[in-house]
């Protein structure tokens, strides 16, 4: 009995040692397959959706070290890309710090800001690319890869560092292999850190993409890309079809040292025709030319939003560079989103290229003898002025605005305009303040210099708000009501900005003050 017991007790001791030693086994064998670190590597959750999408590792003409990575998110949300990291050949790594890439949008990572001359970048880092290839694996915070991009090792797979065209992806989902990418054929008007030409694509859609945009679609519209200097020309941003369209938010940039911004005009989409109220703003960054922060929300209760398609706003510039300056004017989309009433919309855009030429743009005259004065009625401005030598097919006409910007009123075939209410961008005439107009002819789509006049309405009293020509109690009470507002209140009412700063104030009561008890009769 005595050895039965002895024989089981032992068997089931060797019979564990020999399932302990296969575990051992097992784990000393998977760890020859692991990293150093000992947790193997897996696919990131946001593997397909954010992709390499253009290499310039040739960098340009100008610098070899006008390097940039492209990265491309094919999803429906924006992601948050902070701690995420480029790793070249299993050594080094290209951190971001910070950023976001939006939906169906790009993430510019330039090896300086000099890179991409034309465009911000969305992360600055010391990228320095082998000529000879290299590996780069894009991998998300908790280092798991997201894109692989030569994996095999070897030569790059596209790019070409003679022409210096970039290396761009075909399809986002498409192999790690030759046959997914080639040197780009036609580059987006984006310059170098001298000023040439970049044989690339940064921060737009690569010119062999089999990916089709997707998003509602951003125009920007001009009537003519080709223009003399001192044109003055309007650009529009038009979106495509979109359901509940509450707000918008953009950077529009620009070359400064060839075009000059002039004014901005809200569009027609957000407010629905003027029949709801919204806020528009805009204005340069840190009011230095280049850069437009333009914004323009729905301030409508309930809030609802609008369907359907239109202008959102209308920029005028003026072309100040020379023959043989080109400038592309284009949206920030690492600043854009559309706000919709259950988040953000995807979107897609392209840039719009300008060039300025005399020799292939119409040479147009501007008109002589501009005169403002007194309208036939009271409370009008009446300008008239000699149509412009060898003809116009039409004129605008514009008003300074009280943030001295020029807005455009209206586009006309006469030689005489009248400003007055009911006009956009015009009317509520202060008595005795000098208003300033700007008269452009347009030919053929090109445009001459502006001609400027000053003029005018005496035939009443400033501070008579509601015209019954006196100032009283009545006018006092419309001012107190509306004391505090600026011109972003769909309440503004320009009669009562008594100084005509854009904002009723203590100055506007003290002119008020000045003409109080004030009759006036008008002239039989």
């Amino acid at each position: 009995m005595l050895a039965r017991l002895l024989y089981y007790y032992f068997k089931k001791k060797i019979m564990n040692f020999k399932k302990m030693s296969v575990f051992l086994i097992g784990v000393l064998a998977l760890n020859m397959f692991l990293p150093m670190g000992g947790v193997m590597a897996a696919d990131s959750s946001y593997k397909g959706q954010v992709v390499i999408n253009e290499v310039a590792w040739m960098g340009s003409a100008d610098a070899s070290g006008d390097e940039y990575i492209e990265l491309y998110n094919d999803s429906l949300n924006s992601i948050d890309i902070s701690g995420w990291k480029i790793t070249d050949d299993d050594t080094s790594d290209y951190v971001i710090t910070t950023g976001t890439i939006p939906s169906k949008g790009y993430f510019l990572i330039e090896d300086s800001e000099d890179a991409v001359t034309t465009r911000t970048a969305d992360a600055i880092i010391g990228v320095s690319l082998a000529n000879t290839g290299d590996k780069l694996e894009l991998k998300d915070a908790l280092g798991n890869t997201v894109d692989l991009v030569g994996g095999l090792g070897g030569m790059w797979y596209a790019g070409n560092s003679t022409t210096k065209a970039t290396m761009e992806r075909i399809a986002v989902n498409g192999a790690d292999d030759a046959t997914n990418w080639q040197d780009c054929a036609s580059g987006s008007g984006d310059q170098a850190s001298a000023g040439s030409n970049i044989l690339g694509t940064p921060g737009t859609v690569n010119s062999g993409s089999t990916t089709t945009p997707s998003g509602v679609p951003l125009t920007l519209n001009t009537t003519n890309t080709t223009l003399a200097p001192g044109v003055t020309f309007n650009v529009a941003l038009n979106a495509g079809t979109v359901s509940d369209f509450f707000s918008y938010g953009v950077d529009l940039t620009y070359d400064a040292t060839v075009l000059e911004y002039q004014s901005a005009a809200k569009g027609t989409f957000l407010n629905y025709f003027a029949n709801d109220p919204t806020s528009f703003q805009v204005g340069l960054l840190n009011n230095q030319p280049g850069r437009l922060i333009i914004g323009e929300a729905r301030t409508v209760s309930p809030k609802t939003g609008i369907s359907g398609s239109g202008e959102m706003f209308d920029v005028t510039f003026k072309v100040v560079g020379s023959d043989g300056d080109s400038s592309q004017i284009a949206l920030d989309q690492s600043k854009v989103f559309l706000g919709g009433l259950s988040g953000d919309i995807p979107y897609s855009t392209s840039p719009l290229n300008i060039n300025v030429s005399s020799g292939s743009s119409t040479t147009v005259n501007p008109v002589t003898n501009l005169v403002a004065q007194e309208g036939d009625n009271r409370y009008e401005i009446k300008l008239t002025w000699v149509a412009a030598s060898g003809g116009a097919d039409s004129y605008k006409v514009f008003r300074k605005g009280v943030d001295g910007t020029y807005l455009l009123m209206d586009t006309v075939s006469a030689t005489s305009f009248v400003d007055k209410d009911g006009v956009s961008k015009g009317g509520n005439i202060l008595i005795s303040h000098d208003y300033e107009y700007q008269v452009i002819s347009v030919k053929g789509g090109n445009e001459s210099t502006a001609v400027t006049a000053t003029g005018k309405d005496t035939r009443g009293i400033k501070s008579d708000i509601d015209k019954n020509d006196r100032v009283d109690g009545r006018d006092l009470d419309l001012l107190a009501r509306l004391f505090g507002l600026d011109l972003t209140f769909a309440e503004f009412n320009p009669r009562a900005d008594l100084t005509y700063s854009g904002d009723i104030n203590g100055s506007d009561l003290i002119d008020l003050g000045v003409d109080w008890a004030k009759t006036y009769t008008p002239t039989p």
